[in-house]
């Protein structure tokens, strides 16, 4: 095992060391979204026109001379979905997320394999009289939860690899983790910057890690849930005095961006089926700039002159769960209803193309601490360092330290594999 890390650390470095980063100099996204910080499709619209250099004459009729946003938009629909399709989602779209995942010009619309363009499966297909308001899939392979409704640059992808289980002596160990969730959104748009949307989406999740003969030792995670995710956009017309929201004084930066409430019906077992827990939570996060100042939360953004982006996420959360049948595969005991509350604390950095052949290394931590008498408060330590052969799959070496969130299996394992999402 101490040879394959060393050989993983080598190849990442000497990745590191051979990429040039492309100096060129290009349109930013943050030029089109205006003081809200996202763009709308017909932002995105224009972006896309100047960012591929489409001729004037495309959105102007002989003897036109003002150019319609309606005319722009449908000129560069095709553009739109291809947009869609890179980033998993709809509009909006932080101008953050388009600077990642679509200004290398190198992801143009026949770079597009047909596989990744099957409406309601690989792409989302929008449904309804209003098709702007009602949309389906795409299906999502993620890490977690937490992941789910990120886009595909900017997100973790479920493992495969070899575990060193250090909590036994010599027991290396199989090791996957992940999650499918397929996504049904509702958007409401209320103009420019202003919109809410409700993503249901329905999900199976895992965690297994077996070693032979020592159950005891094993991670069994199975979880059923449907995660309803509300975002909402308020702009910058949510509180009105001058003093506080000066698009002026902020430089364009208003206190609110983005705010996601996830609400989390769960039932967990583990694939034999023998211990039954159900439960709910609740957590919130903030997305966009803290207090008008150049500090991001919420998703990657730039570091001035380093070739690097940072990523700080912030989530409180609430967890109440009943243990309904024990198993053993769960320290937890039968008919206890516990109520904790906690959340995660995260920090991510990443260098390269951004939206592929990336080198990404971070750490969090995510806890619960126990409310209710009965209930235990349990937390979990974890750190990684992936490398991105494209943007679908990478090489991934993680360390997690303490114990399954819901089921309290204790974790001390040390991962060499493969990263892969969709």
């Amino acid at each position: 095992m101490k040879k394959l890390y060393c050989l993983l650390i080598t190849v990442i470095v000497l990745s590191v060391v051979i990429s040039v980063a492309e100096a060129s100099e290009r349109v930013s996204a943050k030029n089109f979204s205006g003081a809200d910080g996202v763009l709308n499709e017909q932002e995105a619209a224009w972006y896309l026109a100047h960012f591929y250099n489409e001729p004037l004459s495309k959105f102007l009729s002989p003897g036109e001379w003002t150019v319609d946003s309606n005319k722009v938009l449908d000129a560069m629909q095709d553009r739109i979905d291809d947009l869609v399709s890179l980033t998993g989602h709809d509009a909006p779209w932080s101008w953050q997320e388009l600077d990642a995942s679509a200004q290398d010009k190198t992801v143009a619309r026949s770079s597009v394999p047909g596989w990744k363009k099957i409406s309601g499966l690989t792409v989302e297909k929008k449904v309804g009289k209003d098709k702007a308001k009602t949309s389906l899939g795409s299906i999502q392979l993620r890490k977690n939860e937490s992941e789910l409704n990120k886009a595909i640059a900017n997100s973790k992808g479920l493992t495969l690899g070899f575990s060193d289980n250090r909590l036994l002596n010599g027991g290396g160990v199989w090791n996957t983790e992940g999650i499918i969730g397929y996504p049904i959104k509702f958007n409401f748009q209320f103009g420019s910057g202003r919109s809410t949307e409700l993503s249901v989406t329905p999900a199976v999740g895992w965690h297994l890690a077996e070693t032979q003969g020592k159950k005891n030792y094993d991670i069994n995670d199975l979880t059923f849930s449907i995660p309803v995710v509300m975002y909402f956009s308020p702009g910058m017309e949510r509180n009105r005095d001058p003093k506080e929201e000066d698009i002026s004084v902020n430089g364009g930066k208003g206190f609110s961006r983005l705010w996601l409430v996830t609400m989390r019906p769960y039932f967990q077992t583990d694939f034999d089926f023998q211990h039954k827990i159900h439960g709910f939570g609740l957590s919130a996060e903030y997305v966009g700039f803290i207090f008008g100042s150049d500090f991001y939360m919420g998703g990657f953004t730039n570091i001035p002159s380093t070739g690097w982006q940072y990523q700080l996420r912030a989530v409180p959360a609430f967890d109440y769960s009943k243990t309904d049948e024990i198993g053993i595969y769960t320290s937890r005991e039968a008919e206890k209803n516990w109520l904790r509350l906690g959340g995660l604390i995260s920090f991510d950095l990443r260098t390269g193309t951004f939206a592929s052949h990336s080198l990404d290394i971070g750490t969090s931590y995510r806890f619960f601490e126990a409310s209710s008498s009965g209930g235990i408060s349990s937390d979990l330590f974890s750190s990684y360092m992936t490398w991105w052969l494209s943007e679908n799959a990478g090489v991934t070496l993680q360390y997690s330290r303490g114990k399954t969130l819901v089921a309290l299996q204790k974790i001390d394992l040390v991962t060499l594999g493969f990263e892969l999402k969709y």
